[in-house]
């Protein structure tokens, strides 16, 4: 995402230095053409596009793809404004984008803070539980023994009063 915020500012700089370098007033190409016209002298200071001779091959720069680069001539400076324009809008948008996903991410960080929390509370619960487990059996089986104690004495207070009901 930063990567992407980055590129597009690089972009808008570099339509804005040809946005600048097009406002800069160029010098007419004086050629014989344009300095008069069968009708007389051409329309006065007003410059004249030089005409392109068809059979001329034009040079097309490469850039490092191998795609064919265009020229200042080849560029409407209107394109070039709703380029930038464009390409600020989505700055702008992702701008807002990592701003929003940051948020979440700040979010999902303080949820998961909490959540590590409890887990730990809940695995000291669980340990104390099993602590009390084990004291909980512990006594049942002392429990278990004073019954069986309690069954044997009354079985010798029954046989002892047995005895005395027969020596009597």
């Amino acid at each position: 995402m930063q990567l992407e915020i980055t590129s597009l500012e690089k972009k808008v700089q570099k339509l804005e230095r040809k946005m600048a370098a097009q406002a800069k007033p160029k010098r007419p190409e004086v050629t014989s053409s344009t300095r008069e016209t069968p009708e007389g002298p051409s329309d006065k200071g007003a410059s004249r596009e030089p005409r392109r001779d068809p059979t001329k091959k034009r040079d097309t720069a490469v850039d490092k793809d191998g795609l064919p680069t265009l020229s200042m001539a080849d560029i409407d400076p209107a394109d070039l404004v709703r380029e930038r324009t464009d390409m600020l809008q989505r700055l702008e948008d992702l701008q807002v984008e990592l701003r929003t996903q940051e948020g979440i991410a700040d979010s999902l960080s303080k949820e998961t803070r909490e959540l590590r929390a409890e887990n730990r509370e809940l695995r000291r619960d669980n340990e104390s539980a099993k602590g009390l487990r084990g004291r909980f059996e512990a006594m049942k089986l002392r429990l278990l023994e004073r019954e069986a104690d309690v069954e044997r004495l009354g079985e010798k207070l029954m046989k002892t009063e047995e005895d005395l009901e027969v020596a009597k």
